[in-house]
């Protein structure tokens, strides 16, 4: 899917993390302000049992608490003041629910949830699928990523009308200075999970070959996450799906004046 002059969708990360506190509800406000086509959240899964918006396991990099989110109750991270840094523009932000968040997207725009990894990965899916349903929002506009292949398994098995996309990153042998995953390598993760795709990070080893390949074989492809509009701009001519950046409204307006 790409916008009907063909670009790349634009996806706020953590909504626009540039410019105001990331996965905070002030964030994807902005993001929707800067004329972004999608934005994307982290969720975790508290000790009772709630999805909060969180990319860290734990508040110490945005709020200074040490307190670890599977381990501590809703009611005590609402406490926590997650706008503070890194000025104090957004003081008074709170850590957001799955729910609050997906209540902010626009008619039309598109919402990618990250199921963090681990072990209870996959748990996550029917709390993700039950607070799509309460926020109203469509099937239709969400696409669930994670880098737990079982994960996007089970979002396909429970909610097979969204689309799931596998996220991935580029590894380079030490030894023999290969990167992997090859494209072939892709294609074989995405089959085993019955992924709509991969989203997957930015190095300069991928040529117009290996993002063609994978599309060939009816996949979508997505890339996070980039903030230089040359970079960008080199994606976009390579015909990927979407682009994840912090800085939504920037990017959207180089990649629009791309050959003008």
């Amino acid at each position: 899917m790409s916008t009907q002059s063909g670009e790349p969708l634009i996806i706020a990360h953590r909504g626009a993390s540039h410019d105001a506190p990331e996965n905070t509800v002030a964030a994807y406000k902005l993001g929707w302000e800067q004329g972004a086509d999608g934005a994307e959240t982290d969720v975790h899964i508290t000790k009772d049992g709630k999805l909060v918006c969180m990319h860290d396991d734990d508040a110490e990099r945005t709020a200074g608490s040490l307190a670890k989110i599977s381990e501590t109750n809703f009611d005590e991270l609402r406490k926590l003041d997650v706008g503070a840094w890194p000025d104090d523009r957004y003081v008074g932000e709170q850590m957001p629910t799955l729910v609050e968040v997906l209540e902010t997207v626009p008619e039309g725009k598109l919402f990618y949830v990250e199921i963090k990894s681990g072990e209870d990965a996959a748990s996550a899916v029917p709390l993700v699928k039950a607070d799509i349903d309460k926020s109203g929002i469509k099937q239709e506009q969400i696409r669930i990523i994670s880098f737990s292949a079982e994960a996007i398994k089970a979002s396909k098995e429970q909610m097979p009308e969204v689309s799931a996309y596998l996220l991935l990153y580029f590894v380079r042998d030490a030894a023999t200075g290969g990167w992997s995953p090859t494209a072939d390598e892709v294609i074989s993760k995405l089959k085993a999970c019955d992924a709509d795709g991969v989203d997957i990070n930015v190095v300069n080893r991928v040529d117009q070959s290996f993002i063609d390949q994978i599309k060939a074989a009816g996949y979508a492809y997505h890339v996070w996450t980039i903030n230089s509009p040359h970079v960008a701009m080199r994606y976009a001519g390579m015909g990927v799906d979407s682009i994840t950046t912090d800085r939504p409204g920037f990017i959207k307006r180089a990649i629009a004046g791309m050959g003008k």
